[in-house]
């Protein structure tokens, strides 16, 4: 169960640093596609198959929002540039 963890934590951090949360959907119906089989060839029973496809759902969905931070971070730093300095009004320590 480690290694399902950590990979959909990666790539949910990979989809998140280029794709909007749209994305998730279809990546979400592959990794049910491959692990419901690979559940039943490693000779698993129905409740760890619906337990794996459960926890890739969600440490995918937890690596997606992990992966928009830095997105977002980049955003504001690009915007921050271009800006200049702020206005004597956003300022909060006047004197």
């Amino acid at each position: 169960m480690g290694p399902i963890a950590l990979t959909s934590l990666c790539v949910g951090a990979g989809v998140g640093l280029r794709f909007p949360v749209f994305a998730l959907l279809p990546v979400m119906f592959f990794e049910f596609i491959v692990l419901t089989p690979l559940g039943f060839a490693l000779g698993h029973d129905g409740g760890w198959i619906v337990l794996a496809n459960l926890a890739g759902a969600v440490c995918l969905q937890l690596g997606y929002i992990v992966g928009t931070f830095p997105r977002f971070l980049l955003l504001a730093a690009r915007l921050g540039a271009q800006a200049g300095p702020l206005p004597t009004r956003w300022v909060l320590n006047r004197r």
